[in-house]
């Protein structure tokens, strides 16, 4: 595979997409969960646990990747040019956001501006007192102060934290993994099943993994020409990504005991047959959609705001739930791009300028 896999940008574009329908539906159409379209596959389409879920398949898959195209070895210097990239990588756009986010509950513009009944998922945020000490907790990020969503300034931020504790470890993990194969899963595993470590590292971990298992896969892929075996592949991520609305609740949770997260192998099944398909990495190559997934951190961060800033909409006559959904993302989108260059790509090239010279890694 090339260096940049921009059609992987492209499927964590729309997994950000995914996340955004999922609270767009929560705000403006919650009755969507209760019509029979819910009840089938297409309740993917806006299925925000299974986005998030790839994405950390999607973070240890891609970082993992990039250590084994560098031919990484752990030595002091070597791990903090890492940190130090994804320090620069997640932290700006995020003090940014937080930055702005504390100064609009200062300004009481949450509080001046009150949601519908509609919107309950929204209710419940920036409606508690913030002064710049929670803003420095919070920028912490990864010791999280406070826990609770509802008292943070980015209520999603908590998958952020994920990913950066999760990224302190990583180059260790990619080490043990190189060394003794899948020995790292069934470790991790353990970990989160007898000492309660948070089971998005165990999907995390799938993704380091799927590094070592993606060519043996793809070769498989190749070798069967015929529909039948890949459409039960298929067949299979969707069932097990949408396990929690076909099974019993009491036969889900059985299946959640065994496989932590049983969204998390449906997942990952899927970024593997993305890996594997010529033609899907076509698809996934439309500029639209690369510029989508290149965007993702920042639709990511700012969605739920200008879904909050767009409420008002809702009252509008004139306006159909498909057309709020056009306009509102068009916004996201706009404005995602607009961060996108004015912040993360600058302090990423910052980074890595600063990094060739600290570290003298060219």
């Amino acid at each position: 595979m090339q260096d940049r896999l921009h059609f992987l940008d492209s499927s964590r574009g729309l997994a950000a997409f995914v996340v955004f329908l999922s609270h767009f539906i929560l705000v403006f159409y919650p009755g969507l969960n209760q019509t029979w379209i819910a009840s089938t596959p297409l309740h993917l389409l806006w299925d925000g646990s299974n986005a998030v879920i790839y994405f950390f398949i999607h973070s240890g898959f891609i970082l993992t990747y990039r250590l084994h195209q560098r031919k990484f070895e752990l030595t002091k210097s070597s791990y903090s040019a890492f940190v130090w990239r994804r320090i620069f990588r997640i932290y700006p756009l995020f003090l940014f956001v937080l930055l702005a986010m504390f100064a609009l509950v200062r300004l009481d513009y949450f509080r001046n501006n009150p949601l519908g009944p509609l919107s309950f998922p929204l209710n419940y945020y920036w409606q508690g007192e913030s002064g710049f000490a929670d803003v420095i907790r919070q920028s912490l990020l990864v010791l999280r102060l406070p826990n609770d969503p509802v008292m943070r300034l980015i209520p999603q931020d908590w998958s952020l934290s994920i990913e950066m504790a999760v990224s302190l470890l990583l180059p260790a993990f990619y080490v043990f993994q190189s060394r003794f194969s899948y020995w790292l899963l069934g470790f991790i595993y353990i970990t989160v099943q007898l000492l309660g470590l948070d089971r998005f590292v165990f999907d995390f971990v799938i993704g380091i993994v799927l590094v070592s298992l993606y060519p043996s896969f793809r070769n498989w892929w190749i070798s069967k020409s015929s529909f039948p075996a890949k459409g039960l592949i298929l067949i299979l991520g969707i069932a097990l990504c949408g396990a929690d609305h076909y099974l019993p609740f009491s036969f889900f949770q059985i299946l959640e005991m065994i496989f932590i997260h049983t969204k998390a192998i449906g997942c990952a099944l899927f970024l593997l047959v993305i890996l594997a398909s010529e033609k899907i990495k076509k698809m996934l190559s439309i500029r639209l959609l690369v510029l989508q997934g290149k965007t993702s951190y920042s639709i990511y961060l700012v969605h739920l705001l200008v879904l909050f800033l767009c409420f008002p909409l809702a009252s509008v006559q004139f306006l159909s739930t498909p057309a709020l959904f056009i306009m509102i993302y068009t916004l996201v989108f706009l404005l995602s791009i607009f961060l996108y260059h004015g912040i993360e790509l600058p302090m990423i090239r910052l980074g890595r300028k600063l990094e060739s010279k600290i570290f003298k890694i060219s």
